[in-house]
C-alpha cells in the first residue's frame, strides 16, 4: 500500500490540528485510513457539495420504524466504508442509531493487512 498521509482533524470539531509551534499535524496509513472513514461516516450524503456521492446515506435509516432497520442499516454502513478504497474486509461492524444519535463501530482489514477500528458517533 501507498503510502498515505492527510491533514488531522478534530474528531469533535472536525477543525485542523496545529502543533505548538503552529504547524498543521498530519496522519499516515492506518490512522490517516480511520481518519478517512470516520469522515465518511460522520458526513451526510450530499452535504460535500464538491462531491455529493460522499458520506452516508443516513436518512435511509433515521426516524424509519426499527423492525428492519439493523438489515438497512448494515448496508448503509458498509456502502460508507467501502468508500475509503483501501478498506478489504469488514470484520464486525455495530450501528449506533439510539433517537437522534447516528454512528456506528467498526473493525476491519486493510490491504496491507493491517487493521482498523473507527468509533463515529454524532448527535
Amino acid at each position: 500500500m501507498a503510502k498515505i498521509t492527510v491533514l488531522k482533524l478534530d474528531p469533535e470539531s472536525r477543525d485542523l490540528c496545529f502543533d505548538a509551534d503552529g504547524i498543521m499535524d498530519q496522519l499516515e496509513d492506518g490512522e490517516a485510513i480511520a481518519q478517512n472513514i470516520r469522515n465518511n461516516l460522520n458526513t451526510w450524503k450530499g452535504e460535500f457539495e464538491l462531491d455529493t456521492s460522499h458520506g452516508t446515506a443516513w436518512e435511509r435509516i433515521v426516524g424509519q420504524h426499527s423492525s428492519g432497520i439493523e438489515d438497512e442499516a448494515d448496508d448503509v454502513l458498509r456502502a460508507s466504508i467501502f468508500q475509503e478504497p483501501y478498506v478489504r474486509e469488514i470484520e464486525s461492524l455495530t450501528p449506533l442509531v439510539e433517537g437522534r444519535k447516528i454512528g456506528a463501530e467498526f473493525y476491519g482489514t486493510l490491504y496491507d493487512g493491517s487493521t482498523v477500528r473507527v468509533e463515529a458517533k454524532s448527535e
